[in-house]
């Protein structure tokens, strides 16, 4: 600690009175700071990652003017970038493993540990879970993996399904074999990350395939692994028939607002054919339209009911919501008894931090917090 550094610390701490005979002025006043480690959450990382980006070394010397940069941002800054190997792991290496590396079941067993290494490590970094995960939550995200493994990207059905949202058929069909869910980005990581997993609490209700929008610049994918088995939940960009999906807004003519609007969502004995697809708007204005919030009536859901492609553009956590839809109601209460765990059960399933990411984070826990006594927990908003 350099001298100035030792001054501005004994200035702002209390002195304690001296025990015993002292040898000279500089070890009278020593002072032996307390020292207090702060606990990060994984999104405060999460966001480092976002506002720092690159998957390379992080340095503050070699080009620019670092003066700005605060000794505490250095900290952060050097500890995270360390170059680290895949696979080395020193909490992992250090901890034994739990035999629940499944979370319960809630994890599926059919990854390669190496694809993604925080899906079955970070479990060794948090406290044992003390909402008990339903079985039927268990078997729907079986059920889950089974329909995106057979409808997802590269798939023949799939195939299929985007030459009938290019050529929709001429008359009433029957329901397509896949259905789908076509979630795109909004506003901050936080909000991305809760209308992430209130669209896959959607698509687990309505059996319909989630593919995540990745738009050009858009960097959330390389935040997070492959969630699903066996398949991707990238929606290929190259061979879909429109795009522009991050200018929809609640005047949209495809919106189902203006759908049950003009009347083509109601019930009848011989209804005309369904539309290729159909835009929900759920962002923070969605209640400005009488009819918007029509999502959450069994009424609009019977109008998404036999659409094949659903595109859904929000920015906030829906999931209580779908708990207030009639038709959902027995599922919900089977899937997720305890409502206020519906998060936490999604989240730990569907959100896993890439390598990169988990390296990141991996460093920062061994080099700052492992080896503390006490940490406390800081939510950055």
């Amino acid at each position: 600690m350099s001298p100035r550094v030792r001054m501005s610390v004994a200035r702002w701490l209390p002195s304690s009175p001296a025990h015993g005979k002292t040898k000279s002025r500089r070890s009278s006043s020593a002072v032996r700071p307390t020292l207090l480690v702060i606990a990060v959450t994984v999104i405060a990382v999460l966001l480092v990652a976002v506002v720092f980006g690159g998957a390379g070394r992080w340095t503050l010397s070699g080009g620019g003017d670092t003066s700005w940069v605060s000794a505490g941002a250095r900290v952060v800054i050097n500890a995270v970038s360390g170059q680290q190997r895949d696979g080395d792991d020193p909490v992992a290496a250090a901890v034994e493993p739990r035999n629940d590396r499944l979370l319960g079941g809630l994890l599926s067993p059919d990854f390669d540990d190496s694809s993604c290494l925080s899906r079955y490590r970070a479990g060794l970094y948090r406290r044992q879970s003390p909402h008990a995960v339903s079985p039927h939550l268990v078997a729907s995200f079986r059920r889950y993996e089974s329909i995106h493994r057979r409808c997802g990207p590269g798939t023949s059905a799939y195939e299929r399904a985007v030459e009938r949202l290019r050529s929709p058929p001429p008359s009433n069909t029957s329901d397509a074999e896949c259905r789908y869910l076509v979630w795109t980005p909004l506003e901050g990581l936080g909000n991305r990350m809760l209308t992430l997993t209130s669209a896959f609490l959607y698509a687990l209700l309505t059996d319909r395939v989630l593919l995540f929008h990745h738009p050009a610049g858009e960097g959330l994918r390389d935040l997070f692994c492959e969630p699903f088995p066996g398949s991707t939940w990238t929606l290929p960009e190259g061979d879909f028939p429109f795009s522009g999906m991050q200018g929809f807004n609640a005047r949209t003519r495809e919106s189902l607002g203006n759908a049950l609007r003009r009347g083509e969502g109601a019930a009848k004995d011989h209804p005309p054919p369904p539309p290729p697809w159909m835009y929900v708007h759920l962002r923070h204005d969605y209640n400005r339209n009488a009819n918007d919030p029509r999502f959450f009536c069994d009424d609009g859901q019977d109008a998404l009911r036999r659409v094949g492609w659903v595109v859904l553009l929000s920015d906030n956590y829906f999931v209580p919501g779908l708990f207030l839809v009639p038709r959902f109601e027995r599922a919900l209460s089977r899937m997720l008894p305890r409502r206020d765990a519906a998060f936490h059960h999604l989240g730990r399933y569907l959100l896993h931090p890439s390598n990169t990411v988990w390296g990141m984070v991996a460093r920062y826990h061994a080099s700052y917090m492992a080896c503390a006594n006490e940490r406390v927990g800081i939510q950055l908003m």
